[in-house]
């Protein structure tokens, strides 16, 4: 009975550190964005046709 309890709270607490480091690595290896280049941005605002409903760049 007390071999089963071991093998259990051994069990669980391999699965806690598993889990533990995959978050970690999942949390490392996400895509970092670059916010700052605003200019970029602003060139490529869209204004629509209100007749037709269709967007075109605004220039």
């Amino acid at each position: 009975m007390i071999y089963k309890l071991l093998i259990a709270g051994f069990g669980l607490a391999v699965s806690y550190v598993v889990a533990r480091k995959l978050a970690e690595v999942q949390d490392k290896s996400r895509v970092k964005v670059r916010t700052e280049d605003r200019t970029a941005m602003k060139s490529r605002r869209l204004r629509q046709d209100p007749e037709t409903g269709v967007y075109y760049p605004e220039d």
